[in-house]
């Protein structure tokens, strides 16, 4: 199989363009925590799970897929609750699918409690159900479907000093639930404990896979309470009907195992004395031989990572591993390698190389290639798949896609500095195959239908009308916006001269307006309100609300003055339920939409417009409440404007998300316009 080292034939080259999503965290996925990503032969779909972070404390794991049939990604789905720990990069998502076709998560705290959920629908990412809470000091997910169709959740617990006979604080040990399913009814039984490596240590795991004998086949290794050191390589197959582990060559341990029956029985790889090594990678190739990949080099007692280490490869098969073979060297002694099953039987070795010379995680990607039965020694040349450079972090986490196509075999991503882990919102995440890189969907311009009335349009497609000053300097990525200016032309504007206006973000390839509740929460951007006895409003806007609490959040609000209350507020959040809100005279009414409509952290197209005296709300394309304006329609006073706040003379009722496109027309409302504006709106969204 032929590698393209950091090039890409489908896309053009350069640093914003091969990427497919660019809202990773600081780590979107672990190479510990796998599979993060699987490939499904039935919808000709690759799933990916990885987490993100946004305004804050608020984490998300989300999934999106990629449809090898039209070569595009699909959006992304957040699947449920987030992370409520702050700077915590552990809680990072594991991927599986059931014997329906169900795509099944679980991902969590560090060390706490985790979630799982389910896919509503077979073979679709769009829609999820909650499923259990399994309670616990729980780290690492590791799903594997059971030839009984039932699946496997293995975990890392810990224990702390005076827990479960330990006698210092972090041990961490192995052990798993058993999810069980009917339709989309996720079932968790007790915990089962495999095993431990004695007092003042983690285990830490690798991907875990079914074998041809029907086990779940896995290598770990021993790390110190304190993870100051990780050593030597364990092989192991877990017979779950049987409660025991399995050795390579065929010795059995009933659970819980110990540290000395691991060392006798159980231990294919020693880390020598003063060294370290790392959590190992695994897989089988075509053939179903084993494959182990771990590094060792100096363990600095003050802790400095940054020395040379040496990427070892070992093989198994017949009961027997070959001695390790040294292919290669890292700089990364916290960055696992991953290994790869690619075209023609083989498999790929790849890892992060540090060319900066300076303690840091990540670097350029490498690999190198073993055909189908070679032995360790036989890998071919070194290749650079992605370079570190200006503008780019170092890479990290190279984890295979299970079952993995062609075109999407392997993923990393773009690692924070330590420094910056609360605040890393941003990163990018890359997606490799036989073809180069699979970058994420160009997003098709589509022009609004001309304004024939007045109104306002927010088009985020670029930064031409969003500026950081009064109408001067166009705004970029991470600029407070102090001024927008209305893209059909007519000369209106929103503005905030001072430093409350919200910040130009990018999510995927499109800019949007953050609207952030940290620091005051007091965002937003005022400018003239539009007058309409003559027909109403229509207002159109694409966002992602990131607020639980039952609390009111404008997105936009018309304040005609005259008295109170005569703020109309075409757009409004009140926790996750959409809201609509028209006025005559002193008289509001408000239509509400269900109670999650609009789940914090996804992307939606809320309208919400007047014919006649008729109010109607739309989330997605689709009408979720309509009802008559108490009153009738009637407004004769233009006065104030406001995105993100009440339109009220004191701000209020703030709106927390990301906005990335609005169109507000005033006497022009029609069902054909409705319907052009969500054609728009659709090509608003984040890709």
């Amino acid at each position: 199989m032929s590698i393209l080292p950091f090039i890409n034939r489908d896309a053009s080259e350069g640093l914003d363009d091969v990427f497919f999503s660019n809202e990773g965290h600081t780590s979107a996925w672990y190479t510990s925590t796998q599979y993060n990503a699987l490939y499904d032969a039935v919808s000709n779909k690759t799933f990916v799970a990885y987490e993100t972070v946004f305004l804050g404390s608020v984490r998300l794991s989300r999934v999106r897929a990629y449809n090898h049939a039209t070569n595009q990604w699909g959006r992304s789905y957040n699947v449920g609750p987030r992370s409520l720990v702050s700077d915590d990069d552990h809680g990072v998502p594991g991927l599986a699918m059931n014997a329906d076709g169900r795509l099944v998560i679980s991902w969590g705290n560090h060390n706490g409690d985790f979630y799982t959920a389910i896919s509503t629908n077979p073979r679709d990412e769009t829609a999820w159900t909650a499923g259990p809470v399994l309670v616990g000091a729980y780290t690492y997910p590791h799903l594997v479907l059971m030839p009984d169709n039932s699946m496997v959740c293995l975990l890392r617990k810990q224990y702390n000093n005076g827990e479960g006979g330990f006698t210092i604080d972090n041990n961490g040990v192995l052990v798993y639930r058993i999810l069980t399913f009917v339709g989309a009814v996720i079932t968790a039984g007790a915990e089962v404990y495999v095993g431990d490596l004695g007092n003042d240590s983690r285990w830490y795991q690798s991907t875990a896979i079914i074998g041809g004998d029907g086990l779940i086949h896995q290598a770990c290794s021993r790390a110190n309470a304190f993870d100051t050191e990780r050593l030597h390589v364990y092989y192991y197959k877990i017979d779950i009907p049987n409660l025991r582990l399995v050795s390579f060559g065929g010795v059995n341990a009933p659970f819980p195992v110990t540290l000395s029956t691991m060392n006798a029985s159980f231990r294919i790889y020693t880390t020598g004395a003063g060294n370290t090594s790392n959590t190992p990678a695994f897989c089988f190739d075509a053939a179903g031989r084993s494959h182990i990949s771990t590094h060792e080099g100096f363990r600095d007692p003050g802790g400095d990572p940054y020395f040379p280490y040496d990427v070892k490869h070992m093989v198994g098969e017949a009961g027997v591993f070959a001695p390790a073979v040294t292919v290669g060297v890292t700089e990364c002694r916290f960055n696992a390698e991953g290994l790869v099953p690619i075209a023609g039987g083989g498999v790929s070795l790849m890892w992060p190389k540090n060319r900066t010379g300076v303690d840091q995680r990540g670097g350029d990607i490498v690999c190198r290639n073993l055909l189908a039965g070679g032995a360790s020694a036989d890998f071919g040349a070194e290749t650079t798949l992605m370079e570190q450079g200006p503008g780019r972090a170092g890479m990290d986490s190279t984890v295979a896609a299970k079952d993995g196509h062609a075109n999407l075999r392997a993923l990393w991503y773009e690692r924070a500095p330590n420094a910056l882990r609360s605040s890393a919102f941003d990163q990018r995440c890359y997606a490799w195959g036989d073809r180069g890189m699979r970058p994420g969907r160009v997003r098709s311009f589509v022009v609004p239908k001309a304004l024939t009335g007045d109104g306002l349009c927010i088009d985020l497609s670029d930064t031409a009308s969003i500026f950081s000053d009064a109408g001067i300097t166009r705004a970029v990525a991470g600029n407070i916006v102090k001024q927008v200016n209305d893209k059909f032309g007519t000369g209106n504007i929103l503005s905030n001269a001072g430093v409350t206006g919200p910040f130009l973000d990018k999510v995927g390839n499109q800019y949007g307006l953050k609207f952030d509740m940290a620091g005051g929460g007091s965002r937003y951007l005022t400018g003239a309100s539009k007058a309409w006895a003559a027909g109403g409003f229509m207002t159109t806007a694409v966002f992602r609300p990131y607020s639980t609490v039952d609390a009111s959040r404008s997105v936009l609000s018309l304040d005609q003055g005259a008295g109170n209350p005569r703020v109309a507020t075409p757009i409004n959040i009140n926790g996750q339920t959409p809201r609509a809100i028209a006025f005559h005279l002193t008289t509001q009414t408000t239509l509400t939409g269900g109670l999650t409509d609009t789940l914090y952290g996804q992307d939606y197209v809320v309208q919400a417009y007047t014919i006649g005296t008729t109010l109607f709300l739309y989330v997605n394309g689709v009408l979720v409440a309509s009802g008559p304006i108490t009153g009738g329609a009637v407004n004769a006073t233009a006065v104030l404007m406001r995105l993100g706040a009440s339109a009220a003379a004191v701000p209020a009722s703030f709106f927390n998300g990301l906005l990335t496109g609005l169109i507000h027309r005033v006497g022009e409302q029609t069902t054909q316009m409705r319907d052009d504006d969500y054609a728009w709106a659709l090509a608003q969204m984040p890709s």
